[in-house]
């Protein structure tokens, strides 16, 4: 009974694409691409197979969307964490980039907006990138919400983050399946505040750690980026996913049996990490013992501040 009435509302929703595209053929061929990818939807893997971050503070508020997870820091006024599964069936389209929008679901005193950017010094970057959610009209849409954007300078979006987002894709291709978690990093107690009509702090740096569970080349990386004009290259942000549990005092992956993360987040090795698409061989390898000494050098003296 299901089926039929699933295929009685794909004939009616089909035939109103067919009746516009006889009155608004730009209006009908948007609307038809998104009625294909919606009714026919992409399902992303669990993130529950590899756990959610803990919930660092009280104040974090767990939303939880149809493509990803993020925590909600009332504190900072942003994610303090985004999480997605990518799979190479959510990259095979291309769908259009939604515009901001506001989150609605968090309290009113929290809902920032695209005009809390302006004059900031700032741009909005995506966390969960709009290019990992053109297979869906909905996974667009909530990837514009603003509690997915966090405040970043434009060198590092369109530099070494970007990069790294677009690496994401590679692997993603390449190991069938990669989770990802990524979020800001405070160095001092007295971040800097923007916003217009609400408040949030502009992080001094960005983490991402990955993990892939293909049989037989299990593994995992973490990045760590300076929030500034001059971030350093994504293969010198390089570091152990470890390293970034203890910068952040957030846990990554919580529901790894204990031996399992206990060895894959302690190692670091991008030559591991392929891009088949684009036969790009990575020219350095980093393991515990052999991290970059850029890395090393600007983390050594400090912690987060959570």
């Amino acid at each position: 009974m299901f089926k039929l009435q699933s295929s009685f509302k794909f004939v009616l929703a089909l035939l109103l694409g067919v009746v516009l595209s006889a009155m608004q053929p730009l209006v009908a061929q948007n609307y038809i691409d998104n009625l294909v990818t919606d009714l026919f939807l992409v399902k992303a893997p669990s993130l529950k197979a590899v756990g959610l971050p803990t919930i660092s503070k009280a104040d974090h508020l767990l939303l939880t969307r149809d493509y990803y997870a993020t925590a909600f820091s009332k504190q900072h006024g942003q994610a303090a964490w985004v999480m997605w599964a990518l799979t190479p069936q959510m990259l095979d389209a291309q769908g259009k980039r939604a515009p901001f929008v506001t989150d609605t679901d968090l309290p009113w005193g929290y809902q920032v907006d695209k005009d809390d950017y302006k004059n900031s010094g700032y741009s909005r970057g995506h966390m969960m990138p709009a290019a990992d959610c053109k297979f869906s009209s909905v996974a667009s849409a909530q990837c514009a919400y603003m509690s997915n954007i966090c405040p970043q300078t434009e060198k590092l979006n369109a530099g070494p983050w970007n990069v790294l987002e677009n690496r994401c894709r590679c692997w993603a291709k390449a190991e069938d399946t990669i989770y990802i978690v990524c979020g800001p990093v405070y160095r001092s107690s007295n971040p800097k505040r923007i916003g217009n009509t609400h408040k949030l702090d502009a992080p001094d740096a960005f983490f991402k750690v990955v993990l892939s569970l293909r049989k037989g080349h299990e593994k995992a990386i973490g990045f760590v980026m300076d929030n500034t004009d001059n971030p350093a290259k994504m293969q010198e942000s390089v570091c152990t996913v470890a390293d970034v549990e203890r910068l952040t005092g957030l846990t990554f992956f919580t529901n790894l049996p204990a031996d399992t993360a206990l060895k894959l987040k302690g190692k670091a090795n991008l030559s591991a990490w392929r891009c088949p698409d684009k036969n790009r061989q990575n020219a350095s390898q980093y393991n515990k013992g052999n991290r970059s000494a850029d890395y090393q050098n600007r983390n050594k003296n400090y912690r987060a501040v959570h």
